[in-house]
């Protein structure tokens, strides 16, 4: 069995009610859900509490609100046979979290060890590998710093997913290296330290979890049915990615990318004047195009040399020789959700793309990264009771984005996971039996 459920309403206790009356209790069912942040705090303990007893195991997070008019509050449920399903806990450390305002001169050598003695860890913890002193050995270390006991013995699992912190570079590392044939994807929770005073906030059963990752792995199979970014204007034509080096593009089209984006954007900027458009505090970025020029993946530019030419991008790595991309910028004064449609109509009705329009998904999880001010936003008041249950989807949504490994652009399953972190970002990925 697997059923996939989100619930929408304008009003709170509404939609409590109608979660709690609808999702019931089954020890022979695993169950993974999101919870919004927008939740009043009373309606929002109640519903962990219900949500967190409704399965043999549970895995749950606070997420931002699935942007909507079907209602300001969402809460989305994954109901999983346990014959068909397995959690798991990852405790895989991250990168540390740079501790701005801190530093000292004289620590210097302090830091740059403790980053080094970090670092050392990853490569023991992703490569089961002892100390360089040691036997070069490929077993998995201990339990806890090798990868989660609850991923060790897959046997017919095909589809791994998840709920994780701010710091999720050692397992993505991790999942790259072990599990690259597997499709995997996961959210990255809400930023909470104003509601419950926790970076972020999972839940695992009855307990409170703020670091590493919870999770299940599914027998189900699953594909991409579609991706995109929604509120971007494009800034000049495509062009070939002809050199890069980690997150820089050295080349595009064999030409100097930053002195081709500062030519296009005054191009661009010239005929803004005449529709109002104010260039000025815009971020611009670099978008991944499918055949028929969809944007698939997005990356902001951080930095640029007008002499040298490179572009550093927000990501691990660039993108590949030879793909084609576009520079794109969003529009202030243009939502990524409002003069595009409802992130629920593209979750629906949004074509299918590639080699999965014969694919009969029996279930389909929705992904959107909104951006900072509508993952926080506080409702307002409304005592309109209807509640809206759209069957066969679990949607869900966060500022701080989501991860998956499915390449439109490449039928290959092997595909490193990409951090989907662009406000605007989407993606539907269907769930066959």
């Amino acid at each position: 069995m697997l059923r996939a459920t989100t619930f929408f309403s304008k009003n709170s206790d509404a939609l409590l009610k109608s979660v709690v009356s609808t999702i019931q209790c089954s020890h022979g069912s695993n169950v993974a859900y999101c919870v919004p942040a927008n939740l009043p705090t009373d309606h929002l303990s109640s519903l962990v509490t219900h949500l967190s007893k409704s399965g043999r195991h549970t895995a749950g997070c606070i997420a931002a609100p699935f942007p909507s008019g079907l209602g300001q509050y969402s809460c989305s449920v994954l109901e999983m046979s346990t014959s068909i399903s397995s959690p798991f806990v990852s405790n895989v450390p991250g990168r540390p979290t740079v501790q701005v305002g801190r530093y000292h001169h004289m620590h210097t050598n302090r830091h740059q060890k403790s980053d080094e003695a970090w670092q050392r860890k990853m490569d023991q913890t992703l490569s089961g590998k002892q100390d360089r002193t040691g036997p070069d050995v490929t077993s998995y270390l201990e339990p806890d710093t090798s990868v989660p006991p609850g991923l060790k013995h897959l046997q017919n699992k095909r589809t791994i997913f998840f709920f994780t912190d701010l710091q999720s570079e050692g397992l993505i590392s991790l999942l790259d290296r072990h599990f690259l044939n597997y499709n995997k994807f996961g959210l990255v929770a809400s930023s909470t330290p104003f509601i419950t005073g926790r970076p972020v906030t999972m839940f695992r059963n009855l307990k409170i979890v703020s670091e590493g990752a919870v999770g299940f792995s599914i027998s189900n199979d699953s594909y991409l049915v579609a991706q995109g970014c929604d509120g971007l204007e494009a800034v000049g034509p495509p062009f070939k990615v002809t050199g890069t080096q980690s997150n820089l593009i050295h080349s595009l089209n064999d030409k100097n990318p930053t002195a081709l984006l500062l030519n296009e954007l005054s191009v661009t900027n010239s005929n803004a004047v005449n529709s109002h458009f104010d260039p000025r505090d815009v971020d611009y970025m670099v978008g991944v195009l499918t055949p028929d020029n969809t944007v698939v993946r997005i990356s902001r530019i951080t930095a640029g040399d007008p002499k040298r030419g490179a572009l550093s991008l927000d990501a691990e790595s660039a993108p590949a020789l030879g793909t084609p991309v576009q520079f794109f910028r969003r529009r202030s004064e243009e939502g990524y959700g409002h003069a595009r449609g409802s992130p629920v109509d593209k979750m629906t009705k949004h074509s299918v793309v590639g080699p999965s329009t014969l694919l009969s998904p029996v279930a389909e999880l929705g992904y959107f990264t909104v951006d900072d001010e509508l993952g926080h936003t506080a409702p307002s008041a409304d005592t309109e009771s209807s509640v809206t249950i759209v069957n066969d989807r679990f949607f869900h949504a966060s500022e701080n984005g989501f991860f998956s490994n499915f390449d439109p652009l490449s039928p290959d399953i092997s595909q490193r996971i990409w951090k989907h972190s662009v406000a605007g970002s989407w993606a539907r990925v269907g769930l066959i039996s």
